[in-house]
C-alpha cells in the first residue's frame, strides 16, 4: 500500500492536523473523515519468508517534554494514539534521532544535560545493517538485538553508539537508513 519496495508499516502517528500543515507530503498521509494518519515505514528483510525486522524497544529520557520513556514493542503493527500535544510527534522525534537524524539543543527537556533516545531492532544476521558494521571494524553481534543510540548535549553536542560501542553520526545514519526511510 506504500508504494516503496520492501518496507511495511510499523508504527503510526494519528492526529486531527491536516498533512499540508505538517508539511507532509501525501505520499505519507492521507486525510479520512479529518484525521491524520501519517505511517513510518521500516524496510524488512525476508529469511525463510518471514519478515525478520522489528523494532522491539523504544527508550527516551529527557527529550522536549518527555522525562523517561520506555516501549517495548512486540510483533505485529503497533499505533501510537492520542490528543494534540500528547507527546507523538515528540516520540517519533526520539526514534529519528536514535536512527541518526538530525537533533538540536531545542530537543532537550528544560533542565536536563542532555537527551537520549535509543531503539533497538530484531534483525537477521544477514541484514545490510550488521555488514555496515563489519566494514567499520566493529562487532555486528549477529546473535543479539542491533541497539542504536544518540546522547544530545544541551550545548548542541551529541555522540552516537551502536551495540554500546562508540560510532560516528554518518555512521550511525547510514544504519539507521537500512532500518527506516
Amino acid at each position: 500500500r506504500s508504494g516503496i519496495p520492501n518496507t511495511i508499516p510499523i508504527l503510526c502517528w494519528v492526529g486531527r492536523n491536516s498533512a499540508a500543515a505538517t508539511g507532509w507530503t501525501t505520499e505519507c498521509a492521507e486525510e479520512q473523515s479529518g484525521t491524520f494518519v501519517l505511517f513510518l515505514f521500516l524496510n524488512f528483510a525476508r529469511e525463510g519468508g518471514m519478515n525478520a525486522l522489528m523494532l522491539s524497544a523504544l527508550s527516551l529520557r529527557d527529550l522536549v517534554l518527555i522525562d523517561r520513556l520506555d516501549l517495548s514493542l512486540s510483533a505485529g503493527f503497533t499505533a501510537l494514539t492520542g490528543e494534540t500535544g500528547a507527546g507523538k510527534s515528540i516520540i517519533l522525534d526520539g526514534l529519528g534521532l536514535a536512527l541518526g537524524g538530525r537533533g538540536d539543543r531545542g530537543l532537550v527537556r528544560a533542565g536536563a544535560s542532555q537527551a537520549m533516545a535509543q531503539a533497538a531492532f530484531s534483525i537477521p544476521a544477514s541484514h545490510p545493517a550488521r555488514a555496515l558494521l563489519e566494514q567499520a571494524g566493529l562487532d555486528p553481534c549477529p546473535d543479539e538485538d542491533l541497539s542504536l543510540r544518540r546522547l544530545l548535549g544541551a550545548d548542541g553536542k551529541s555522540k552516537a553508539f551502536v551495540n554500546d560501542q562508540p560510532v560516528s553520526a554518518a555512521l550511525l545514519s547510514a544504519i539507521g537508513g537500512t532500518l527506516a526511510e
